[in-house]
């Protein structure tokens, strides 16, 4: 387990791929398989522009942007709405849409994962 300080470490960071690197290893350190971060100047940008740093497998990225998932999946939407965590399960795949994009992520071995999201910070990232 990471203490609360550890990402603030990462503030000192001074190129993306060593901020990303570190996030990683304490995505890792929480127990989670996978990381995508998104980066967008404002909750109304659209989401197909956001700067992304993930280490998704480059054919489910694609899938997910040929088939506008970000419109779709309930992660994307609370994380614009709220700042409370999200635990990515079956429970919060309501629509028809949700449903089939979510049986589309596990078969790329998207099983769960959770969500949070900074809302108004001026400086998230070094670069």
């Amino acid at each position: 387990m990471i203490s609360m300080d550890e990402p603030l470490t990462m503030s000192g960071l001074a190129c993306r791929q060593s901020w990303f690197e570190a996030l990683k290893a304490n995505t890792r350190a929480l127990g989670c398989d996978g990381l995508l971060f998104a980066v967008k100047p404002h909750t109304n940008a659209d989401n197909l522009n956001a700067v992304l740093l993930s280490d998704y497998s480059p054919a489910w990225r694609e899938i997910y942007d040929a088939n506008d998932y970000s419109r779709v999946d309930p992660v994307v939407s609370h994380c614009l709405s709220s700042t409370t965590p999200i635990v990515w399960n079956d429970s919060i795949f309501k629509t028809p849409l949700q449903l089939r994009f979510r049986e589309e992520s596990k078969g790329h071995g998207l099983v769960g994962c959770n969500g949070l999201s900074l809302h108004h910070v001026s400086s998230i990232t070094p670069w």
